[in-house]
């Protein structure tokens, strides 16, 4: 018969060697569990309430210029009506303006008309009634031509 040895010295290094890989293997399991789950997108962010003004800044010299607006009311109820005006000069009278609103599952081509002042120096206003959510997509483009030339303002609203 063989004798067989056992060294205690190894045996305490193998027992420490696996109670080191068992404590970090749960550690990481416990740790990162987090990095394995389909993470929900962020929360909408709030907007703000009421009549809102704007401004508008732009490089291009020719054609219609808009100088800023309103949104009355910024954060309509679903049902309720909406009115986007913007004052726009220009060196010809602007003959069309309107805006395109852009919510979350629809598209619409809204007319502005002139509410004051004249073609060359005028406030413009289209009015459209929410039916739809705004939770993710929120926009507004707005576009004016003079006969000739046109321009066109994107404003981000969510």
């Amino acid at each position: 018969m063989t004798k067989v040895s056992i060294n205690k010295k190894g045996v305490i290094l193998y027992i420490i060697f696996i109670l080191f890989t068992l404590f970090g293997l749960t550690y990481w399991i416990f740790t990162t569990k987090d990095r394995f789950l389909v993470k929900p997108t962020a929360l909408q962010k709030t907007i703000p309430s009421g009549k809102k003004t704007f401004s508008v800044s732009s490089s291009k010299k020719s054609g219609p210029q808009f100088q800023g607006g309103t949104i009355d009311p910024y954060d309509p109820k679903l049902k309720s009506n909406q009115t986007i005006s913007v004052s726009i000069t220009s060196n010809k009278p602007v003959t069309t303006a309107n805006f395109i609103i852009k919510t979350d599952n629809m598209s619409r081509k809204v007319p502005m008309g002139i509410v004051s002042g004249t073609a060359l120096n005028g406030v413009w206003a289209g009015i459209w009634t929410v039916d739809d959510s705004y939770l993710y997509t929120y926009i507004a483009s707005i576009t004016s031509t003079d006969g000739s030339d046109g321009n066109k303002v994107d404003l981000t609203l969510r």
